[in-house]
């Protein structure tokens, strides 16, 4: 396991899924994005909810799922 200094796991898979999203690779963006959710929703939420590296793949059903999901937990 590779550790960033001034890093977590949690940052790198959602930074990891902006990146995906942006290049519209949108299954392995949304597979990022959960595993940061899942981490610490409670930051990753509200970043990803308003964050506009997600812009092509808000409207999509399974990131919408994803977000109830984390309100539902939450």
């Amino acid at each position: 396991q590779i550790q960033v200094p001034g890093t977590s796991i949690a940052s790198l898979c959602y930074n990891r899924a902006c990146f995906q999203a942006l290049q519209g690779n949108i299954e392995q963006a949304i597979a990022y994005l959960e595993q940061s959710l899942k981490i610490d929703h409670n930051k990753y939420l509200e970043m990803s909810q308003k964050d506009s590296d997600f812009d092509n793949i808000r409207g999509r059903k399974v990131f919408q799922e994803i977000m109830e999901s984390c309100l539902i937990a939450n």
